[in-house]
């Protein structure tokens, strides 16, 4: 959910120095054309994008490693494994004010029976998104089963807001004589995120109805060089009982993310039903092969 949820940030007048350390999306099912465009550490609090750069869109391509049938993916109603599909998904940002943002994304699917219930046909968050180091972030966003038209007699809605995710994150930095023992090249950075999330409402995997369900995190983003990034995102859930076999224990995803107006990016995510080494996994989910490639391209107005 990594994953990603869901994604957002910035605003206002004079242009920010271009950095392309990709930024971090602490939500339930992170998406990687959703991210938004990089901020510099040391930029102005409330100056960090062009007047022109308040709206930006994006188109993406997803594709799986491996082609799952529909009734081998593990959810229950429309909450369920978070896999990528074949997909092109088409979104929109607006930020109308630093750091108030809110997006909207469409996703086509190219294979519609591998639609599964749980999969949107549109996902959205809003809320207050600020990506750098030593700030609070607090976001709403939903990606579960919302639909343009909803079929009643399969019980689908538009959209459901009590099973959206509402996640606090607060993004820090060591000290560089602290982060220069993990970073062995000199242009290298590391951004940890810690994140709690809590969803009002969920679905348990013998098709009951949960209330509340906690979510901690910790996110780490390795900026290697420019764009090239690997993360990972370890998960714990407060009340075990609560995690449900499509929940994943973390998530993890690296690649080419360049989120400038009119570049291109390529990367790989994993939010499967992952399991820590010691914990069982269950069987068909939480593979490498599970996650899935994803190619984007933005462009800001």
């Amino acid at each position: 959910m990594t994953f990603a949820l869901l994604p957002l940030l910035l605003l206002p007048a004079t242009a920010a120095p271009r950095d392309t350390t990709p930024p971090q999306v602490p939500v339930e099912r992170p998406a990687p054309a959703e991210m938004s465009p990089p901020v510099p550490p040391d930029a102005p609090r409330r100056r960090w994008l062009a007047p022109d750069e308040r709206l930006s869109v994006h188109v993406s391509v997803s594709a799986p490693l491996r082609r799952r049938s529909a009734v081998d993916v593990l959810g229950e109603r429309f909450q369920g494994e978070q896999v990528q599909n074949l997909a092109l998904q088409t979104g929109l940002r607006y930020a109308p004010r630093a750091p108030w943002v809110a997006t909207f994304t469409h996703y086509a699917f190219l294979r519609p029976q591998q639609q599964r219930p749980w999969d949107p046909d549109f996902s959205y968050t809003v809320g207050y998104e600020d990506y750098r180091p030593g700030t609070l972030s607090v976001v709403y966003a939903n990606y579960g089963g919302n639909r343009l038209r909803p079929d009643r007699s399969r019980g689908e809605r538009v959209t459901r807001l009590d099973e959206g995710s509402v996640t606090a994150a607060y993004r820090f930095v060591l000290p560089r004589h602290l982060e220069r023992l993990f970073v062995p090249n000199p242009g290298g950075r590391i951004v940890h995120t810690l994140t709690y999330s809590v969803v009002p409402r969920f679905t348990t995997d013998d098709g009951g109805t949960g209330r509340l369900k906690h979510r901690l995190g910790l996110a780490t983003r390795y900026a290697i060089a420019g764009p090239l990034y690997a993360e990972a995102t370890a998960h714990v859930y407060p009340k075990a009982d609560q995690q449900q076999p499509w929940d994943p224990d973390y998530v993890y995803g690296f690649g080419y993310a360049d989120y400038g107006s009119g570049r291109v990016s390529l990367q790989y995510a994993n939010h499967s039903g992952t399991r820590y080494p010691w914990r069982p996994r269950t069987p068909g989910t939480g593979g490498f092969r599970d996650g899935g490639l994803s190619l984007s391209w933005l462009y800001a107005f």
